[in-house]
Order: C-alpha cells, then structure tokens, then sequence
C-alpha cells in the first residue's frame, strides 16, 4: 500500500516536469512527447490509485468546481457525438493533441491531485515545484537562442524563443500565467531564500515573455494590470491605496498610449515586443486577418448553430465559409478559445465556457473579504488568461496548467471536509477497469506513437535509402489508425525532397512513394470529411511528379481539383492548381481561361494577374504578359527578382527586346549593380539598334568590376 501511494505521490510531483520533455524522434516534437509522456505517467498513477481504491477510501473532498469540471467534460463528450466526425474529436491529431481522451487524462489527473495534495499547505509544493520548472524552459529558451550546442537543445530557426514548447505564442501564455503564480507564492511565502528564487524567476520569465514578442500575451498582461488596479479601486477600503492605484491605472494608460503615439521612435522600433505592440491597429494586417477569421467563423457557426462541428472538426465549417480575402487560405482555428468552443460544441458549449469562467471569477471575489491580496492576484492570473484565449486557440500544455491552476482554486475554497465516497472498490470491478486501461494505452502505442516513430525515421532515411522510407512510412500507414491529415501533408513534403533527387532514384521507387501517399491522402480525405485541402495537396503533388519525363498524373491531378471545387467552389487555390495544371498539359487557352474566371472572385487580383503573366508568357503573347504584368505590380505585388528574370529571358528569347528592357529595369530596381542584368540590358539595347544605351549599360558595369574592361571592350567593338 505504501508503495502505491508512494507512486502517486513522487508520479505526481514526475507530472509537473511535462513542460521539459520534448524529444525529435517523434513527429511534432514540442507537442507529441509532452502528451504522451503524460499519458504514461497518468496511466500508471491510475492503476496504482485503483489498486489503492481496493483497500483504502483515497477520494478528493467535496467541491461544486470539481463537480462542474466533470459536468463539462461528460457533457462536451455527449456533444461531440453529434459531431461531424467523432474520430477526430475524440483521438485528435499529433499537431495539436487536444482531444476527448486527452481531456479524459486532464480529468484523472485532476482527481488524483485532490486525493494527495488535499490540503492548501500541500498542494502549494506542488506549485513551487512547477515554478522551478518554469525557471527550466525559460533557462532552456534562452540556451535556444543564442543558439547553444547541446544534443538535449532543439533549436529553431523562429527568432522569437519559443524553448520546450516549440510555439512562441504557447510559451508566452505559459510564463504570463506563472508571473501571477509566482507573485501569489511571494506574498505567502516567508522563506528568503524562496523569495529570492520568485524574485529572480519572476524577472527571468518576464524576459523570456518580452522576448517571445506574442501580442496576444502582452495585451493580456496590460489588460490584467488594468482591472487589477481598477479591482484596487474599487474595493480596497484603504484611501491611500486607491490614490496610488488610481495613480497607477492613469501611468499604466499614458504609457500604453506612448507607445502608439511614439510607435516610430529609435526606442519603440529597436525593440521587438514593443514594436509588434505599436502594430496593433485596425489598419495593421493581422488584426484585419484576425477579424476576417472571427466573422468568417460566426458564419460558419451558423449551419450547426446548438450542438456545432465536435473537436478537432471545425476546419471543415472554416474550409466552407472561408473569406478569400484573407492571405492564409487554411485554418483548423478561429484563433479565439471562445470562437472554437462554438464552433465544436455550438451554443450549448459556448454559453457553458462562459458561464465556467464566470464561476471561478465568483470564486475569486468570494477570497477577497478573507484573503484580499491572494484574489487580487488570482483576478489578475484569470484576466490574463481569458484575454489571451481571445487571441490563440488552446495548447495542450496551456490546458495542463490551467488544470493545475483550477485544482488549486478548488483546494483553495474547501468548505466541506467529506469526501466525494466512501466506499472501497472491489477487485471485481478494479481488475477488469485495469486490463481495459491497459488494452487502451496499448493501442495508442501501437497505432499512434509507434507510427510516429516511423513516419520520423522514414524522413530520416532519405538521403541514404529511399526503399527504407518507403517500408518505414508503409509500417506507419498500416498502424494508424488516425492522424492521417498530418501524416498526408507531412509525405508530400518528402515527396518534394524526392523530386528534387529524382536522379537518386529509380522510377519503381518513386512510383511506389506516389502510390503509397496517394493510399494516406484518401484516408485523410475521408477522416476529415472531405477536406478540400488535401484534394488540392494532392493534385499538386501530382503536377510536381509530372514534370518529371517519366511520370504523368495529370488527369488525376484534374480530378481532384474539380472535386475540391465542388466542396469549395470560391477557393482561389483551386483555380490557381487548375490553371497550373492546364499549362503542364500545354492547353494555354484553358490555363487563361481558369485564370480569368478567378477574376470574378473579386480577390487577389495581383497574384492573378502575375500568374496570367506567366501563362502569356509562354504561350507567345508577350505583350499581353507585360500588361499583366503591370497590372499586378498596380495592385501591390510585390516581385521576386527570379520571377522576373523568367519573363525577361522569355521576352529575349521571342525577340520581344522592348518588352524585356523593361522588365530588366524593374529587376535594376529590386536588385541593384547586378552585372548580369547590365549585360543583358545593354545585349537587348543592342539588338534594337540604340548602340548609345548599350555602351552606357555596359560600362556601369566597369563600375562595379574594373577587371572586366576588356569584355566591355570586346562588346562596344562588336555594335
């Protein structure tokens, strides 16, 4: 028995390390080993704690937030078998694992806590433990980037730190959450040496916070020190308190608002955090896109207004009513915590997220005649996290703090002493609950993490041997049993290391890796109901095998497109992969014809246009390419300089000189003192008889290379 109840207890303490573990020989590093780390741990907990259950009475205490935790995840569960595809919500995928089951496992974790750590005293260990781990991934970020060499550091390529979470934007939301933590442990912790490690966690985490540059976490500590201060004034007896906090609020104002008034200064502009605050405007891009997004999924709420999409559904509802505006075309996200609970689970389990957090608002107003300060804090740690839940869609290790956070609370506001049973668990019903615990985790083993292993290895072997690929990523088809829609994508990315090597391999090889992700493409297509991403994934995998002598899959690549156009008939990636597609199997008229109709989707007319001047370009209509051309420049495309060195060989190559000069000077502009570009200015001057211009673009080339002179000689001589 002691045993057992030492497993829980060191287990759970083994938990708090979650945020650390990540480990690249699983897909999604950052996220995968996280959760299935947890996993481990909370299933043996679970069987050690039902073993225990047999001879002792280990139960949580009596608590109307533990019953409505419970409530809420019997009741999202009932909603998501009303879902669109049950599968998804209840398993989830390796990018996000957020998911029923994990809920399941938030659940457990979450009543075994409350059966160890039932007391405040103790269950405040298990904080200040939390909070040395915090130290960990800040310490971790910083090794990160300034790009420290260690075999147990992955770095990133982000200049924002993101460290064990692999997201800037989760890391954020995580410190910003235990600034608060470590505020409250600083006001009730008398030991001076814990002060002075919260004093310099809390300094550490802040910088590690500023440097993640995530404006959604910055705004969410602003907001939270706004209704702070106004808490202060609102209910703190003591006058003097309330001047200095109305002071305060009124400093806290003026120096948010310098911020945008003086957005352009030396001292906003050279720092990244402030700069990306100053950004912030109606008129700033991403807050435009973020707009767009809500309403466009208000929009998509609509069809399945009571009971929504279920987890992990909701990119089907997006896929549907997307606004093409926007410049991302895919989104599994409204990037808003409320937006996504009504979009999963509809007005049922929106009203019901409101009303929870409305809860714990009145739990924390309740502490305040007894424990003022300690509510203050914990107001402030609420309003932090409900504003930036307003900005990114939940994480699993967001949701695991928020677990541990909501633990405390409940900890924190014991009335009564009873527990929630007591009786003890016969053996009867504990044996046959274990061997089905076991059998559960066995097959997440086996038909998720194993595969995960596989898909990692089979990247892995392609630059030594692609028949070891094919058998790695063949193992892992056969094994799973979801996660196809990032399995599909994450082939097609292989696939291009592979044309790009085509010349490595033989023709049998890469056929049987088309044929197999061809296999996972159909089955994430029919798992996520008809996405039309994967349709126009696909097609474009096939267009790219295509331009390979030996290979034509075009007419399947056709296929699939006029199938996602019939899912979404305004995508302007379709008709773009449609027009690409017609120009392969060289129907130059079709390919301007699909492009011209996109036209009336009345978006992203430059990228249009650029991509008819492509089409005009090779179908021998230069001055049709140059207008398009024009035209997309005048409607804010910007240019690549490759893209128009291809235009402009083509023009000299058709003898269209005019029209290449001017394309060259555009390329003069974007890429300055380029020998190439003089020569082939002065080449095409040459050829339309203005010797004049043609001997004064090729001595500028002189200027950029003296040693050159008699090449330039050479050419004068020759008008």
């Amino acid at each position: 028995m002691k045993i057992l109840e030492r497993i829980l207890y060191y287990g759970l303490l083994l938990s708090l390390f979650t945020p650390l573990v990540a480990n690249e020989g699983l897909v999604y590093p950052f996220i995968t080993t996280k959760v299935y780390f947890f996993y481990i741990i909370i299933t043996v907990l679970f069987i050690s704690y039902l073993l225990i259950l047999n001879k002792k009475q280990l139960y949580p205490k009596k608590s109307k937030l533990l019953f409505i935790f419970l409530g809420i995840t019997l009741l999202t569960f009932i909603l998501d078998l009303f879902g669109i595809g049950f599968k998804n919500s209840f398993w989830g995928n390796y990018e996000r694992m957020t998911s029923i089951y994990t809920s399941i496992y938030f659940l457990i974790y979450l009543w075994i806590l409350l059966s160890i750590f039932n007391t405040k005293e103790k269950y405040l260990k298990l904080i200040n433990i939390s909070v040395i781990v915090s130290f960990l991934v800040s310490i971790y970020g910083i090794l990160q980037k300034f790009n420290v060499k260690f075999s147990w550091i992955i770095n990133t390529e982000d200049n924002r730190i993101s460290a064990t979470l692999g997201n800037p934007a989760f890391l954020a939301g995580f410190l910003l959450l235990f600034l608060f933590i470590i505020i409250y442990l600083f006001i009730n912790n008398k030991n001076k040496y814990w002060r002075i490690f919260y004093l310099i966690t809390f300094i550490l985490n802040f910088s590690v916070l500023l440097s993640t540059a995530t404006r959604g976490a910055l705004v969410g500590l602003v907001f939270a020190l706004f209704f702070m201060l106004f808490y202060l004034i609102l209910f703190y007896k003591n006058r003097k308190i309330k001047i200095i906090s109305s002071t305060l609020l009124l400093l806290l104002i003026l120096s948010t608002s310098f911020i945008f008034i003086f957005k352009d200064s030396y001292l906003i502009q050279n720092n990244l955090a402030l700069r990306r605050i100053s950004e912030i405007s109606l008129k700033d891009t991403t807050t435009i896109s973020r707009l767009m997004l809500w309403k466009m999924s208000i929009n998509a709420s609509k069809e399945s207004p009571v009971v929504g999409y279920g987890f992990n559904n909701i990119r089907v509802p997006l896929d549907k009513y997307h606004d093409y505006n926007l410049r991302e075309d895919w989104f599994d996200s409204s990037h808003n915590k409320f937006l996504d609970e009504l979009l999963s689970h509809g007005i049922i389990g929106f009203v019901l997220q409101i009303l929870f957090f409305i809860y714990l608002f009145i739990l924390i107003f309740k502490l305040k005649k007894k424990e003022f300060i300690n509510s203050l804090i914990l107001f402030g740690l609420l309003v932090a996290y409900v504003t930036q839940a307003m900005f990114i869609f939940d994480s699993f290790i967001i949701s695991w703090l928020l677990v541990l956070i909501i633990g405390f609370l409940i900890v924190n506001n014991y009335k009564d002493e009873d527990l929630v049973f007591r009786k003890r668990i016969s053996l009867y019903f504990i044996i046959p609950l274990i061997i089905f615990i076991i059998y559960s985790f066995s097959f997440l083993y086996s038909h998720s993490i194993s595969p995960a292993r596989d898909i990692i290895s089979g990247y892995g072997s392609l630059n030594t041997n692609l028949n070891t690929t094919i058998d790695l990523h063949k193992s892992a088809n056969e094994k799973l049993f979801f996660n196809y829609d990032i399995f599909a994508p994450s082939m097609a990315k292989a696939f291009v290391f592979i044309f790009d090597n085509a010349d490595k391999y033989t023709d049998v090889q890469i056929k049987k890796y088309i044929d197999l992700m061809t296999s996972v493409y159909n089955k994430a297509i029919k798992d996520s109901g008809n996405y039309s991403k994967f349709y126009v994934n696909l097609a474009k995998v096939y267009q790219t095998a295509s331009r390979l002598p030996r290979f034509d899959y075009l007419d399947q690549s056709m296929e699939l497109l006029y199938t996602a156009l019939e899912y979404s008939p305004n995508r302007i990636d379709i008709y773009y992969a449609l027009a690409q597609g017609y120009y392969l199997k060289n129907d130059i008229e079709k390919s301007e014809e699909t492009l011209h109709n996109s036209l009336n989707l009345g978006v992203r007319h430059a990228d249009i246009y650029l991509k008819l001047a492509q089409v005009q370009a090779k179908k021998g209509d230069p001055e049709k390419a140059i207008i398009s051309i024009n035209k997309s420049e005048e409607l804010g495309k910007v240019f690549q300089f490759n893209d128009l060195e291809d235009f402009a060989i083509t023009f000299i190559n058709r003898n269209k000189f005019e029209l290449a000069i001017e394309v060259f000077l555009k390329m003069d502009i974007l890429q300055p003192y380029n020998i190439n570009t003089y020569s082939n200015i002065a080449l095409a001057y040459s050829k339309i008889g203005e010797k004049e211009k043609a001997i004064e673009w090729m001595s500028k080339i002189l200027e950029i290379n003296p040693t050159m002179q008699d090449s330039v000689d050479e050419f004068i001589n020759s008008l």
